[in-house]
């Protein structure tokens, strides 16, 4: 009996952190100044937020690679850059999937306040920035 409870025990304990509850992650967005202070002021980018730029795709390029050369040091998350390139430039990816750029193809690479456009809206006519209302700064990560 006790070798069983002791099995019970140590598989509880084993599968306990996969059953857990979802914890919540708050996501705080940067302002310019802070990502100045980062040490990263040489990148364009991130000196001026309305600062866009093109690529020509090139055969053997990855969008990680892209990604990397233009964005190093932003902050922002690879997987939201990536999304925004690829919405911003479907005519360059075969299906809309970011694993099949097509060579030769040229790509614009969003400014950081056009990356801010695709996550919040802006109201025209105060020019700030607001959370569209389905979205929220709170996302919950397991089960």
């Amino acid at each position: 009996m006790s070798k069983i409870l002791f099995k019970l025990i140590i598989t509880s304990l084993i599968l306990l952190p996969y059953c857990s509850l979802a914890e919540p992650v708050i996501v705080f967005p940067r302002t310019s100044s802070s990502l100045l202070n980062d040490g990263n002021t040489n990148n364009p980018f991130i000196i001026d937020e309305n600062y866009s730029a093109t690529h020509l795709i090139k055969r053997g390029d990855v969008l990680g690679g892209i990604i990397r050369k233009y964005y190093d040091g932003s902050s922002l998350d690879r997987n939201v850059l990536q999304f925004g390139i690829v919405r911003s430039n479907k005519h360059a990816f075969r299906g809309g999937n970011a694993n099949f750029m097509l060579a030769g193809k040229q790509i614009k690479l969003p400014s950081i306040n056009n990356f801010r456009d695709m996550v919040f809206r802006r109201t025209e006519e105060s020019g700030n920035w607001t959370q569209d209302v389905k979205s929220s700064n709170i996302y919950f990560f397991g089960n």
